[in-house]
């Protein structure tokens, strides 16, 4: 038995005539927009890296080193202080402080006087020179109206030492409603 043999395909027949010139040649359609995206380093390179880790570091010793050196600093440069008291870091150039304050009216010879007692106290290391005691009293609008200078009996006081002082100062009471003390400014 033998295998039929098969016909070869034919090709289309090629359209002559009018018929192919009606009709329209089939729309090409443009191909779809392809999108380059670079790609995106989730990583930085190691020198940026080194640059931003050294940024950092720098201004963190240099918050550190101006809250630590902050009493030369005042020093050298007064108006900063009320920086650094915003910021909530007091300074204390001298390094003296008062404690165990009282005060009490007295009538002395039928004039009013205002005692204060207290205590000066050196915080530092190093023997400081007192300066003298200021008295302000300040009346209900809290403006002052009245200064009294006082020294003390020790002018230098060593480290970590105490002293004791006293004042009396004459005063209208009916004004005064509040005292503030403080150190004379030192030239």
């Amino acid at each position: 038995v033998e295998p039929e043999p098969v016909a070869a395909p034919s090709a289309p027949p090629a359209e002559t005539g009018p018929a192919s010139e009606t009709e329209p040649p089939a729309p090409v359609k443009p191909a779809a927009p392809t999108e380059i995206e670079a790609p995106v380093s989730s990583h930085f390179s190691r020198p940026v890296l080194i640059g931003w880790g050294a940024f950092a570091a720098s201004l963190v010793f240099l918050v550190a080193g101006a809250i630590v050196f902050r009493v030369p600093l005042v020093r050298a440069v007064p108006g900063m202080a009320g920086l650094y008291e915003k910021a909530g870091y007091p300074v204390n150039i001298r390094g003296l402080e008062f404690y165990r304050l009282s005060h009490q009216w007295m009538n002395k010879n039928g004039r009013a006087q205002l005692v204060v007692r207290g205590e000066i106290v050196n915080i530092t290391g190093d023997t400081v020179e007192i300066p003298e005691i200021v008295f302000a009293m300040l009346d209900a609008s809290g403006l002052e109206f009245f200064q009294w200078t006082e020294r003390t009996q020790k002018k230098h006081l060593a480290p970590h030492a105490r002293t004791r002082f006293h004042a009396s100062i004459p005063a209208p009471a009916d004004r005064v409603r509040q005292l503030k003390i403080r150190f004379a400014k030192t030239p």
